[in-house]
């Protein structure tokens, strides 16, 4: 799979999408995967997180923002020469994806911590990737591949 567009920092949201048009230079296709969520909206990971300030909001996405499908689609309407002509939903995909990163991480502790990483690391990267298969899983988080045309 290719990289997810994750949480990018509210600040920067829709900065870099007027230099799209430029991408490809005359006619053609492309297709993005981005985080995704559910409630019609962007969130920022404070806001999803289970308090802001929790560990995911300090440490994993601080500042970020989770765009709704429709903020993206606003987005590369109103910023670049892109037109979306077509999405696909993999969420429940990307949970079992988690799901599994996390069981290799979880077996390989040992290996992790000669690598420099302390409990209070493996702790938190542990609950990020349960908490995030959650959120994929029931639908509240998504991963959806964006394909645009010029």
């Amino acid at each position: 799979m290719p990289a997810v567009a994750e949480a990018p920092a509210a600040r920067h949201f829709g900065i870099g999408l007027p230099d799209v048009p430029a991408v490809p230079p005359r006619k053609g296709a492309g297709c993005a995967p981005v985080t995704t969520s559910s409630d019609g909206r962007g969130r920022s990971t404070a806001s999803w997180a289970p308090r802001a300030g929790s560990p995911l909001e300090k440490y994993v996405f601080p500042g970020g923002l989770i765009p709704s499908v429709r903020a993206i689609e606003d987005a590369v309407r109103d910023h670049t020469a892109m037109r979306l002509v077509g999405s696909r939903e993999f969420g429940r995909d990307h949970a079992e994806t988690l799901r599994r990163w996390r069981e290799r991480f979880l077996a390989r502790g040992d290996e992790v911590a000669s690598l420099g990483f302390d409990e209070t690391f493996r702790r938190m990267w542990e609950f990020y990737l349960a908490y995030s298969e959650a959120g994929f899983r029931v639908g509240y988080l998504g991963v959806r591949q964006f394909t645009a045309v010029k």
